[in-house]
């Protein structure tokens, strides 16, 4: 949450050091959110950018197989391939099923002024 808080104190004194987006806003618009990204790290945009996944190179000299299930965390260098590899999926609310109540509520109490800023609705609201 310290790292958040930071991010937003930067975010309002508009430096333009910063770019913040919410996962949110690039599963709703993927190819926009990149081009705004590049935009701001001056690289120039290529469409070919979101089939980063269909790369065959063996990233951190790691392979892995064409829709093969995750690697065990203890191999690192063989996740990391994995993940690399992985395209971008809508994952919204899906934390949702991992936290009870109890949960829920000890985050929305230490991070809730904080999600509100960034546009998060709390979940528990009593």
């Amino acid at each position: 949450m310290r790292d958040n808080t930071l991010v937003q104190k930067e975010q309002q004194r508009q430096s333009g050091d910063t770019f913040i987006f919410r996962y949110e806003d690039l599963m709703d618009n993927i190819e926009g959110t990149l081009e705004a990204i590049c935009r701001h790290v001056d690289v120039p945009y290529d469409p070919r950018m979101l089939e980063y996944h269909k790369d065959e190179r063996a990233w951190f000299g790691a392979s892995a197989e064409p829709g093969a299930p995750p690697p065990e965390p203890k191999d690192h260098a063989k996740l990391r391939n994995w993940q690399i590899k992985q395209p971008i999926m809508e994952r919204r609310g899906q934390w949702k099923a991992h936290l009870d109540k109890m949960e829920i509520r000890e985050i929305e109490d230490s991070c809730g002024d904080l999600m509100a800023y960034y546009g998060y609705p709390l979940e528990d609201q009593g």
